[in-house]
């Protein structure tokens, strides 16, 4: 009998063996080889719903309604057409549940959690805060450290992107409570630890791999966003928004000074340059921009696109056209990359490729 259980014993543990095998493998990618990549730079992001992708059917992310097949995430716009160039990983299904993710990066693997469909270099989640960054669920920078280490020449001339910090100072309740009463403690903590978090995962980055470049993203203003949603601000009532928003941009600036190549890039500029938000008085205004076609594109809200925001608040196509056009100049004039910008067609031609909303100019794509 003991030697039956002993037995027994020894062929459960070989079964669990070959299951931890099996579930370490499960769903991970396997290593790429730089060549294999055509040189392009490898891109990897951390973030929220502003970087999530859009086709998530795992997580249940599916933004932009019947348009949903037009409907592309600024991942998808610098893949699609600057693809050439970037290189954030095959588009799939990766990741796993939490303790198989760490028993792989234990074991010097790639790893990520959760389980999400998207780029492979993608770890934003939506709904995060700054504290998933390092401190908290599901701890987007381990991941990324295991990535980095595993395949640790071929991020050689990485970027990371990090683009985080509207959940926690950015939403609708947040502007409303700063035209009300500007800066107050609770926003000064609540700035101070974003800003402790990212320079956490921006140093601990660094440490992993010593060349690979950081962009920093300061927050959005979405007080303005869209017209016809959000109420009427006096100038008093602006101008405390702003300085709440530009304190978060301060404080995350002075916090990865220290880091050596780390960048900060401020988030506000391509909105604000492109579709004026208010008047003198603080009314919002119709911002309306036309990128070469018969329809200009305005700053409200739905799904088609013609709108800047999606009928559930997120960025549509040509927004977010507009702000990958944004980070390829700051990564030339930071980094010195020579990406050719983009162009109002090319992002005209993403969001209306039939030109049936009349947003495309006309002739051939």
């Amino acid at each position: 009998m003991t030697r039956r259980r002993a037995l027994l014993g020894s062929a459960s543990l070989g079964v669990l063996a070959a299951a931890i095998v099996v579930l370490l493998r499960t769903g991970q990618p396997r290593e790429t080889d730089h060549m294999e990549r055509g040189g392009r730079i490898r891109l990897a992001v951390l973030g929220d719903s502003d970087s999530h992708g859009y086709r998530d059917h795992v997580l249940g992310t599916r933004r932009g309604g019947v348009h949903h097949a037009t409907t592309l995430q600024w991942t998808d716009v610098l893949v699609r057409t600057r693809g050439q160039y970037f290189d954030p990983g095959e588009e799939g299904v990766w990741g796993s549940r939490a303790f198989i993710a760490r028993a792989r990066a234990a074991l010097g693997r790639e790893a990520k959690a959760p389980r999400k469909a998207d780029y492979r270099w993608n770890y934003a989640v939506s709904g995060a805060r700054c504290s998933t960054l390092v401190s908290e669920r599901p701890w987007q920078t381990r991941w990324l450290i295991s990535a980095l280490r595993a395949e640790r020449a071929a991020w050689a001339d990485g970027i990371v992107v990090i683009r985080i910090g509207v959940n926690d100072v950015g939403l609708s309740r947040h502007m409303d409570r700063y035209a009300k009463q500007g800066v107050d403690a609770d926003h000064r903590a609540r700035v101070a630890r974003c800003a402790d978090e990212i320079a956490a995962a921006a140093r601990a980055i660094r440490a992993a791999h010593p060349s690979v470049r950081i962009v920093v993203v300061g927050v959005a203003d979405d007080s303005s966003w869209p017209v016809g949603i959000v109420p009427d601000r006096d100038a008093t009532q602006v101008a405390r928004i702003r300085d709440a928003l530009d304190l978060f941009d301060d404080a995350v600036r002075s916090a990865i000074r220290s880091v050596e190549g780390a960048a900060f890039m401020r988030d506000r500029s391509w909105y604000q340059d492109n579709w004026p938000d208010r008047d003198a008085e603080g009314r919002a205004v119709l911002g309306a921009r036309s990128l070469g076609g018969t329809v200009a594109v305005t700053n409200t809200r739905g799904d088609e696109p013609h709108h800047l925001s999606l009928a559930d608040g997120h960025a549509g196509t040509v927004a977010n056209g507009f702000w990958a056009r944004e980070l390829i100049l700051f990564l030339d004039q930071t980094y010195g990359l020579r990406v050719p910008p983009l162009s109002d067609a090319e992002i005209a031609a993403l969001a209306d490729p039939d030109g049936a909303y009349g947003i495309a100019p006309p002739g051939p794509r």
